[in-house]
């Protein structure tokens, strides 16, 4: 299982992607993203924080996005894993804490 999630990119761009993710316990505290049909996996997670909400870094400081459309895959790895929330960046220091809000609303 898992979701898909399409972004628009307003120009080509290094970002830094973030995911909220709940883990039930060390038996699922990972899951996998990918941006493209064909792009590389990596592995999020695998962090001692069980029951409760937190950010979790995508493990890349080269993570090039094109202009346009791009598809963001966040894909099952064990059971128990949870996400509300997805942050892209291009901001390399910034740090989510808490639930982002949309400044669009």
């Amino acid at each position: 299982g898992g979701a898909t999630f399409e972004v628009e990119i307003p120009e080509d761009m290094t970002v830094k992607i973030w995911v909220r993710v709940w883990w039930d316990g060390s038996c699922g505290n990972t899951a996998y993203v990918r941006m493209g049909e064909k792009g590389k996996l990596f592995c999020i997670g695998n962090d001692g924080t069980y029951d409760e909400w937190h950010w979790v870094s995508v493990p890349s400081e080269d993570l090039k996005l094109k202009k346009g459309k791009n598809t963001l895959y966040l894909l099952n790895r064990e059971d128990g894993v949870r996400f509300d929330q997805l942050f892209i960046t291009d901001d390399m220091e910034y740090v989510p804490q808490y639930i982002e809000e949309n400044e669009d609303e």
